[in-house]
């Protein structure tokens, strides 16, 4: 079945897959309005602010008038190939949304971003904040942003279950469309070599036990993937670039352009952010390309 795994050494439990399209259509709905789409208009006299972002080529250069809006809606949802450069660099439309609902969400749409972000490479919540985190989603449910009924059981209610068993280990996230957890890619493993070639099978002669040892050092390895208070409120990907910010680049880029001009999250304003570097938090080094609604991990 399709959906995001909760695994623990003890049991697993999972959310079905309509949630993490879910929160993928809501956090871009999110993002779209962080960068007031329809909000402006692309006239011959009065452009839109986004046209100075778009990357060389791109057919969106050709399009023009309440069309374009449409089209670079489409662009931004899909995200296939580069549709932005911000100072010579393309902009990783992935991790802007997800930033944009980091720093205006609260817990439930923070935990929604981490989620939909990195589920697929195993973000994970340690024993002593399992009851935390599943007090997070309790008061989604309560919302109804986490969407779960008694005519409509999406699997929330059985992870707070999982996640209030117990409180002595750690647990794992993985997406059924990708490798379960614990696996052979991310364990501190030296893979055996038998006659030239690396023997990838040897892994499943491992016991259960020995997989989740192996699994969970390499896991703890990345700290950026751990989901927990300490950094909750502050965490965000890469270089912290959300869309109100890419809105304020773009109308720097064509000053007489017009949009009205939202408010930006004070937590992503660049002074915040050069705090952040200076105190050495995390900022992620990974790439994400998402291609119809699903993330490939490139490291």
């Amino acid at each position: 079945m399709s959906g995001i795994y909760f695994h623990s050494q003890h049991g697993d439990s999972v959310v079905r897959g309509t949630e993490r399209y879910f929160m993928g259509g809501f956090i871009g709905n999110l993002f779209e309005v962080s960068l007031g789409l329809g909000m402006d208009d692309d006239t011959p006299s009065s452009p839109s602010i986004y046209r100075g972002l778009l990357a060389q080529g791109h057919y969106l250069h050709d399009i023009h008038g309440k069309q374009f809006t449409e089209s670079l809606k489409c662009a931004l949802s899909v995200m296939m190939g580069e549709v932005f450069r911000v100072e010579g660099k393309p902009v990783n439309l992935f991790s802007a949304q997800l930033n944009t609902a980091l720093n205006i969400g609260g817990d439930e749409v923070k935990l929604m971003a981490r989620l939909h972000g990195q589920c697929e490479i195993h973000c994970y919540v340690e024993g002593a904040n399992r009851d935390w985190l599943a007090g997070i989603i309790e008061r989604g449910i309560k919302i109804g942003l986490f969407r779960e009924a008694e005519d409509w059981k999406t699997g929330w209610s059985n992870v707070i279950t999982l996640l209030r068993s117990r409180n002595d280990c750690p647990v794992v996230t993985s997406f059924s469309a990708c490798e379960q957890f614990p696996n052979a890619g991310v364990a501190d493993w030296e893979v055996p070599v038998v006659d030239g070639e690396k023997n990838w099978d040897a892994w499943y002669d491992l016991p259960s036990e020995k997989q989740w040892e192996l699994s969970l050092q390499g896991l703890r390895a990345q700290p950026s993937l751990e989901m927990k208070p300490d950094n909750w409120k502050d965490y965000y990907f890469r270089d912290g670039l959300d869309g109100f910010g890419l809105a304020e680049n773009a109308r720097q880029r064509l000053p007489g352009a017009s949009i009205a001009r939202p408010q930006r999250s004070n937590r992503n304003d660049n002074r915040n952010l050069q705090r952040r570097r200076a105190a050495g938090r995390w900022r992620s080094g990974h790439r994400k390309n998402v291609i119809m609604g699903k993330s490939n991990f490139v490291p």
